[in-house]
């Protein structure tokens, strides 16, 4: 029988730790290794994982190390599994009782298989959303950029020697390509059964981290990986470019949140230019994108922007943007 390694990185978790736990300790699929990695947590989450690690001798791992982040985290996890599966999940989280045994039924000979999520609120009380994702598609890798609500074959993580950066934030987008950019063998399920849980004190809601990430470094990484040199993009890279075209619409959201809109203006023309430049280098272009697979929502946005480039409105969209405070969701 197949092992599972669950790499959990934890920082300041306490108040989640009991249900994530929980829901990983009383899984369908037995043969596991739980991997929880203390990130230099300063409230009482090693107390709560060395309590539960008693409980749980067989399969429970508590690795306590100074904090370096969320990728260093996950990278001590990933050196200590020995598993033959990964899989990520955040400490604030919480998966189904089978979503081991639905992902290792449906992955098959694949290197990695992604699944849908449901979005809940803070205390557990709303599910705000749901998003299934289609079998056997091949967008879907690019439509689930996160490293969770997924398993990975260890063999071919390890092999082809993936490991985080030290990003601060989107070192689960350069994993996630990394990964595109090394197999082709991808396949997706139907199947929800992660949790994904809105955690205000989180650093995707960090507004000092919001403002000093480095976007432009991401993007050229992303293209470091996925290029017309690479026979994967290559075969795809309508797919990469609409990725591209996605994530600038929603990052130009996100940075409303925190910038003033003359810093929203400088953030939007820096990045721009850079994608077009990307764009350009591997003969394609900063154009109009729709994707069937993606909510309308996500494709009206990204021809929104596209259009307002076109016509030299973009200021005017970045006015309205900055003064609405839109969050999306």
């Amino acid at each position: 029988m197949d092992k599972i390694s669950v790499i959990v990185p934890v920082y300041n978790c306490d108040k989640f730790l009991d249900r994530c736990v929980t829901c990983l300790v009383n899984q369908t699929y037995k043969n596991i290794e739980l991997i929880f990695v203390n990130d230099g947590s300063k409230d009482n989450s090693l107390k709560v994982l060395n309590k539960y690690k008693k409980q749980n001798k067989d399969k429970m791992v508590v690795i306590d190390k100074e904090n370096g982040g969320v990728g260093s985290a996950r990278n001590a996890g990933l050196d200590k599994a020995t598993g033959d599966y990964i899989v990520f999940v955040d400490a604030d989280d919480f998966v189904d009782k089978d979503y081991l045994k639905k992902l290792h039924s449906g992955i098959k000979n694949h290197d990695i298989i992604v699944s849908g999520y449901r979005k809940y609120n803070y205390d557990y009380s709303k599910v705000l959303f749901e998003r299934a994702l289609l079998d056997n598609s091949e967008y879907e890798k690019y439509k689930m950029l996160v490293i969770w609500a997924k398993m990975y074959k260890r063999d071919f993580i390890e092999k082809n020697k993936i490991r985080f950066n030290s990003l601060k934030m989107g070192e689960d987008i350069v994993f996630s390509l990394t990964c595109i950019s090394k197999t082709d063998s991808y396949t997706s399920t139907s199947y929800v059964g992660y949790n994904n849980v809105e955690n205000f004190s989180s650093a995707t809601h960090n507004e000092t981290i919001k403002k000093e990430n480095d976007l432009i470094n991401l993007v050229r990484t992303i293209d470091s990986l996925l290029n017309i040199d690479n026979p994967i993009a290559k075969k795809d890279y309508k797919n990469v470019r609409y990725t591209y075209l996605k994530n600038l619409s929603l990052y130009i959201i996100d940075k409303s949140l925190v910038y003033t809109y003359d810093e929203l203006v400088k953030f939007y023309k820096e990045l721009v230019i850079e994608i077009k430049k990307i764009l350009k280098k591997n003969n394609s272009r900063f154009t109009f994108a729709w994707q069937k697979n993606e909510p309308f929502k996500v494709n009206a946005m990204i021809n929104l922007v596209v259009l307002c480039d076109k016509l030299h409105l973009s200021k005017l969209l970045l006015k309205i943007f900055s003064k609405s405070k839109i969050e999306y969701k």
